[in-house]
């Protein structure tokens, strides 16, 4: 996965990676913002 990311950069990638649908529902519940490494990402299901 490149950085920094969009939102639907994280779903596409998920999809050709084929997530399973629980980790569908997650990214897709994720803030609609840029990313700029995995632990931005990550920081978003923590809460922080």
């Amino acid at each position: 996965m490149d950085y920094p990311a969009k939102k639907e950069d994280l779903v596409k990638h998920a999809k050709d990676r084929h997530a399973s649908d629980e980790v569908m529902q997650d990214i897709n519940e994720l803030p609609d913002k840029d990313y700029t490494n995995a632990a931005d990402v990550s920081k978003e299901f923590k809460g922080d």
